[in-house]
């Protein structure tokens, strides 16, 4: 596998990790949640609690979160489209394995997507680390990544970076 396979099977992998995640019921509260429409666009703010939420990995494991997740979000039409940016960070958020292993969750994800009517680009960037307690080890994720998506839905990426140190 070179390394541009391994970067696009480490980001699918990646993204069907996250879609993995159970959230709890309580995940996004009405109270926690704000939106603002304007001449401007619509700007929204809400935080997502991660309390006794679980991630399972590929191999079963299943690890507890807890804290939450700050998003903002803004949409605003342009022309024959919208354009869209969101900012995803983590608050208080640690990371417990299935063997007691603390993490502390740190970083935060941004996105923009601006739509024309024969498509959509978009760009995305991610550092996200993992700060182990004790002699736990520390990871950090950095996924980069730009592209498109025309009118029959292909993908086609200009630019991808996945590093995982």
């Amino acid at each position: 596998m070179n390394t541009t396979q391994f970067k696009r099977t480490f980001l699918l992998a990646a993204v069907l990790g996250a879609g993995a995640m159970t959230i709890t019921p309580n995940s996004a509260r009405a109270d926690d949640a704000t939106t603002q429409e304007s001449s401007d666009g619509v700007k929204s703010n809400v935080i997502i609690p991660l309390d006794g939420a679980t991630v399972t990995d590929a191999q079963g494991r299943k690890f507890t979160l807890s804290g939450s997740l700050h998003v903002t979000a803004f949409a605003k039409r342009q022309q024959d489209g919208v354009f869209i940016k969101a900012h995803v960070n983590a608050q208080g958020i640690s990371v417990t394995a299935p063997d007691g292993t603390v993490f502390r969750a740190v970083g935060a994800i941004n996105f923009q997507a601006r739509t024309e009517p024969d498509g959509a680009t978009f760009k995305a960037v991610a550092n996200i680390g993992l700060i182990g307690a004790g002699q736990a080890p520390n990871f950090r994720l950095h996924v980069n990544l730009r592209g498109s998506v025309d009118q029959n839905g292909k993908v086609t990426f200009t630019r991808d970076t996945v590093e995982l140190r």
